[in-house]
C-alpha cells in the first residue's frame, strides 16, 4: 500500500497501488473491478477477483475448474456471468481447481446471480451465493406421497435450513388446478375415510421429513373456484421439497 505524504494537522489519504490486473480502489469502500474471462475447455484462468464468465461459444457453457495459477491460497473470488449467457457451475468436476458447491449439486448461473468462492489448497469452495429470486440450495425430485410413513429427503446443506418449503405439485389436473400448479399446506389427509389428520413436517442439519398418517388415501383441499372442499386421491400430487441456508 502506498501512502500520501503526511501534512501536520491534515488527515492523509491511503490508496492501493494498482496495475492492469490488480485494480482496486480505496475511498471508504473497496471496488473490485470486474473483468470478463471466457471459458476455454471448461476452465478459466482469472487474474482478478471479480470474474465475469463468458461462454466459449454461443450463450451456454459449463465451468469445471478455475485455474489457481494467479490466485494464492485463501483467495476469495466472486463469479457472475456475461449478459445473455447461461453458465453451469459443475460441482466437484474432478480436475485440479474444481469447485465444491454447498449442496453438492451443479449451479446454473444467469442474469444477476453471484457465486462467492474461496481457494483452499488445490480447489475452490462455496462461501455464499445470491440470485434473482433467491434460488433454493436444495430442490428434491417429484416424490410420490406415501401413506403411513416418514418420508425423508437428504438436503446436504450441512446445517439446519433457515427456510423449508414443502408443496404438493399437481401431476393430474384436478379440482380446477392444472399440472404444474403447486399447493402449499397445511395439508389434511383423509385417513381411510374415518377422519382427518394433518401431515407433519420437520427438518434438521441433514434431513427434511414428511410424516403422513396410517392409510392415507387422499388430500382434502378447497377447490380452485372456492366452491367446496374436495377430497382427492394422493396420486394426483407429488411432494416437492426446497430448502435454503
Amino acid at each position: 500500500m502506498a501512502l500520501t505524504k503526511a501534512t501536520p494537522g491534515v488527515l492523509s489519504k491511503a490508496y492501493v497501488e494498482k496495475t492492469d490486473d490488480t485494480e482496486n480502489v480505496l475511498g471508504g469502500t473497496i471496488a473490485l473491478t470486474e473483468k470478463i474471462f471466457t471459458i476455454s475447455s471448461g476452465a478459466v484462468t482469472p487474474t482478478r477477483s471479480n470474474i465475469v464468465l463468458a461462454a466459449q461459444s454461443g450463450t451456454a457453457d459449463i465451468l469445471d475448474q478455475i485455474v489457481t495459477t494467479s490466485l494464492s491460497d485463501d483467495s476469495i473470488i466472486i463469479l457472475s456471468v456475461d449478459t445473455g449467457d447461461t453458465i453451469t457451475i459443475n460441482d466437484a468436476g474432478g480436475a485440479a481447481g474444481q469447485i465444491h458447491l454447498i449442496d453438492n449439486a451443479d449451479f446454473v448461473m444467469s442474469g444477476n446471480k453471484r457465486l462467492c468462492l474461496v481457494r483452499d489448497g488445490a480447489d475452490w469452495y462455496e462461501l455464499w451465493r445470491t440470485s434473482a429470486g433467491f434460488d433454493p440450495q436444495y430442490t428434491s425430485a417429484e416424490t410420490a406421497i406415501v401413506a403411513d410413513t416418514n418420508q425423508t429427503f437428504t438436503h446436504s446443506l450441512g446445517a439446519l435450513p433457515s427456510r423449508v418449503q414443502i408443496v404438493a405439485r399437481v401431476v393430474t389436473t384436478v379440482d380446477g388446478f392444472v399440472v404444474g400448479d403447486e399447493l402449499q399446506g397445511p395439508f389434511y389427509n383423509v385417513d381411510g375415510g374415518t377422519g382427518f389428520t394433518g401431515a407433519v413436517f420437520y427438518s434438521n442439519a441433514t434431513t427434511i421429513g414428511i410424516v403422513t398418517a396410517d392409510s392415507v388415501q387422499a388430500i382434502s383441499i378447497t377447490t380452485k373456484d372456492a366452491s367446496e372442499i374436495s377430497t382427492t386421491s394422493t396420486t394426483s400430487y407429488k411432494w416437492v421439497v426446497r430448502a435454503w441456508l
